[in-house]
């Protein structure tokens, strides 16, 4: 991916690429479920488990550090995580001001953790950043609590290419697919 992304970025006419799990305003989504830290795991078999999930409900999105920038989405406060984070550094995310509230009732929360998930055994990250909210599936629904993770920490299954470009990008179309077909032809590239 980071190859991709350097080619992708030297490409002419490119003035930015990112990566990210799923392609905005596409009906493509992935959600989970966020906690504060210090909020009790919660049983998914108990009354009260509904109510928890619907409350704590979080859009995801695994980006590169490079995607707010690449996206047009303001990072309000704190910073993205640097190009070397690796799976063995401590878990990272940005989270968009609606989770932060969400979580934490304001959006001054870099440096606070929650956990990715209802269970005892979910991943805690750090806040590192505050992105300002975007929409994620839709230009029709209000901008969901999202969390942004490092790619580098979490796998992906599929990859989307998010690139900005200096004149209309359908002009660059051709040349990014075969940027990315010179790195590996057996590699299905689409949309």
């Amino acid at each position: 991916i980071a190859r991709a992304l350097d080619d992708l970025r030297a490409t002419p006419g490119v003035k930015g690429a990112s990566v990210g799990s799923h392609r905005m305003i596409a009906n493509s989504s992935s959600i989970g479920i966020t906690r504060a830290e210090g909020v009790p795991p919660v049983d998914p078999e108990s009354p009260a488990a509904q109510e928890f999930i619907r409350s704590h409900r979080t859009w995801r999105q695994t980006v590169d550090e490079k995607f707010f920038e690449t996206m047009g989405i303001p990072l309000l406060r704190g910073r993205a995580w640097s190009a070397s984070i690796g799976p063995d550094s401590p878990a990272v995310a940005v989270v968009n001001t609606r989770l932060a509230r969400q979580l934490f009732g304001t959006d001054d929360v870099v440096g606070r953790r929650f956990h990715g998930g209802m269970g005892p055994k979910a991943t805690v990250y750090e806040v590192v950043g505050v992105a300002a909210d975007a929409h994620y599936t839709s230009l029709k629904s209000a901008p969901p609590a999202t969390a942004y993770y490092a790619y580098q920490q979490s796998p992906l299954n599929r990859v989307t290419f998010n690139v900005r470009t200096v004149s209309d990008p359908t002009t660059l179309v051709s040349t990014l697919r075969e940027t990315l077909r010179r790195l590996d032809d057996t590699i299905p590239i689409f949309d």
